[in-house]
């Protein structure tokens, strides 16, 4: 319902023929109007400038810092179906497998090989206010288990290094979340990694209100066939509560929280 009632917001581009960039990102109205809109900022609170066309002429991702916005062409857009700034809307073009570990539970691997860039799903469930997601999250940290997204890329987020950085809740009223725990897709089993496969961004469409973007993932470099798919959660460490990471890899940090 929130989103249907954004798009009125939605911009369409006056491209003409079958495809708007790389080739027409100085005319194109997505990448020149929109990319100095909104500013995004990592997750260290750095802002972030998008100075590329968003894909490459194979619909491949051309940025890659987190909280870039991606703007998508839509249905108002004169340019083609096949345009190659349509990716994230076409939807799960791999082929995906949820599987289990006995250390880290439920995962997920790739059984086609995927290409530094590709798109792979986006983070599919519930949308709803921050103070609901507050009242969940209560609940979920007490079941040692959560499927809530913030859709926070709009503003700088706390970091490890930086906690001041947190916003207070009252300050937070427009904000949103995506909770994944009771509808969702395959996106919701992605393990954490300290050296991830995947970057989320978020992708507008369907409307151009920057607090509804689809959390969309990229691989962040080639992945071979059967190779788990994560990303880093960035959870803030905490000094009591702490839960152990199990991703493996060589520059683990020990801990997700």
């Amino acid at each position: 319902e929130m989103r249907s009632a954004a798009l009125s917001s939605k911009v369409g581009c006056d491209c003409k023929g079958s495809c708007c960039l790389p080739w027409n990102k100085e005319s194109c109205q997505h990448f020149v109007d929109f990319r100095e809109d909104f500013p995004a900022f990592n997750h260290t609170g750095q802002q972030q400038k998008v100075k590329h066309s968003f894909y490459n002429r194979f619909g491949r991702l051309n940025l890659s810092q987190p909280g870039t916005f991606v703007y998508e062409c839509n249905d108002l857009c004169e340019c083609s179906p096949s345009c190659s700034n349509r990716v994230a809307q076409r939807g799960l073009q791999l082929s995906l497998q949820v599987v289990y570990d006995e250390s880290k539970g439920w995962g997920v691997v790739t059984l086609d090989p995927i290409k530094r860039g590709t798109f792979v799903c986006e983070y599919a469930g519930e949308t709803i206010n921050t103070f609901e997601a507050e009242r969940r999250g209560l609940v979920y940290d007490k079941q040692r288990c959560s499927f809530l997204y913030n859709l926070d890329f709009h503003v700088p987020r706390a970091s490890s290094q930086d906690p001041s950085k947190s916003r207070n809740i009252e300050e937070d009223h427009d904000l949103l979340a995506i909770d994944a725990t009771f509808y969702g897709n395959v996106a919701r089993f992605f393990n954490h990694s300290c050296d991830p496969n995947l970057i989320s961004f978020p992708v507008l469409w369907d409307t151009m209100d920057f607090r509804l973007p689809h959390i969309c993932f990229f691989s962040t470099r080639d992945i071979a066939v059967g190779e788990e798919l994560c990303y880093d959660y960035h959870y803030c460490l905490q000094e009591d509560d702490q839960m152990i990471c199990h991703c493996g890899a060589s520059n683990c940090r020990g801990r997700l929280l």
